[in-house]
C-alpha cells in the first residue's frame, strides 16, 4: 500500500490481512512454501512477516540482492550482505553460511525445488 504496508486479498477480491509498520519502499515480497510467512525487502532492511500474528523480525543489511527467496522446506532464505556474496540465513536472521568466490555482482538468487 501506500500507507507502508502489505495488503493481502483472497481470488474474491476480499482483504485477508494488511500488514502495516514497514520501514522503507519494497523492492521484492516472497511468500514462503507453507504460507506462514512473508518476507519483503528493500536495499536495506528485510522484514520477515509472521502472518498468524502479523509480528515482523527485521533484518538490517546493506546491498542486498534485488529478489529474496524461501528455500523448499520453509527454513532458509537468501540474502545478501555484499554485493558478489550470498548469505543464507535461517528465519531468525541468523547467517547459516556465506557463498563467496562470485567475480560479478550477483543479481539475483533462487532455490531449487530439490533444495
Amino acid at each position: 500500500t501506500n500507507r507502508g504496508g502489505i495488503s493481502i486479498w483472497n481470488t474474491s477480491g476480499e482483504l485477508q490481512v494488511e500488514l502495516n509498520n514497514y520501514q522503507g519502499g519494497f523492492g521484492s515480497i516472497s511468500w514462503n512454501p507453507n504460507g506462514k510467512y512473508i518476507i519483503s525487502k528493500n536495499l536495506r532492511i528485510a522484514q520477515i512477516w509472521d502472518l498468524s500474528n502479523q509480528s515482523t523480525l527485521n533484518l538490517k543489511t546493506q546491498n542486498m540482492l534485488p529478489n529474496v527467496d524461501w528455500s523448499p522446506d520453509s527454513n532458509l532464505i537468501y540474502l545478501s550482505k555484499s554485493g558478489k556474496n550470498v548469505q543464507i540465513s535461517d528465519k531468525t536472521g541468523k547467517i547459516i553460511t556465506t557463498l563467496k568466490g562470485h567475480t560479478e555482482l550477483v543479481s539475483s538468487v533462487r532455490f531449487i525445488a530439490d533444495g
